[in-house]
């Protein structure tokens, strides 16, 4: 038993010494280049400030990132938003709304510091915001706001509609440059309770 093993050893690496060596080189690795593209949109219509702050989600920014690489991509994470936003009447006044991990939806792609996405795989990203210009005077103060009443009886004022242009950039792994996301617009009435 012991002889035929060693017979066999001995063809195996008379074979492998033996065997033509390859000399075929493999193609040149095709780095992904434009591998990510962001999206934002603004979740518009009546936004409920109570004691100075936004209610639920009409108002809040929605940000995706897909992967339009054939391959999974992973690496350490850096995940940065700033969405620049703008009033139409008045594009001085604007707010810088700022963000990270902690608002991903779908934060399993977050693990251990590193952020994976598979192909055709989005992250997505929600945010409420303070509706505050940078210098911290909300945005409703620069229209009409008029006295009603809702049908509880409970006072608010309505502001009249605000356009406002926003664009973002997002950032997911660190050493890779951000996204730029294309510009938006969108419409908020802001009905503030006290």
């Amino acid at each position: 038993m012991r002889s035929s093993l060693c017979i066999v050893f001995v063809y195996s690496l008379l074979g492998l010494l033996l065997a033509p060596v390859c000399d075929e080189l493999l193609p040149a690795r095709d780095d992904p280049v434009d591998f990510l593209t962001a999206d934002i949109a603004a979740i518009d219509g009546i936004v409920v400030i109570r004691g100075g702050q936004a209610v639920g989600l009409s108002g809040s920014f929605f940000l995706t990132v897909e992967n339009l690489y054939d391959e999974v991509l992973q690496g350490e994470a850096q995940v940065k938003v700033d969405i620049t936003v703008c009033m139409v009447s008045n594009t001085s006044r604007k707010a810088v709304v700022s963000f990270d991990e902690g608002e991903l939806l779908n934060d399993w792609i977050l693990s251990g510091g590193q952020i994976t996405i598979a192909p055709d795989t989005t992250a997505k990203i929600l945010s409420q915001w303070d509706h505050s210009t940078t210098e911290g005077t909300p945005f409703w103060e620069f229209v009409q706001l008029t006295p009603k009443t809702t049908n509880a009886g409970e006072e608010y004022l309505e502001s009249d509609p605000i356009r406002f242009i926003a664009d973002a950039s997002v950032q997911m792994f660190k050493n890779v440059n951000a996204e730029k996301t294309k510009l938006i617009q969108f419409e908020f009435t802001y009905w503030v309770f006290e």
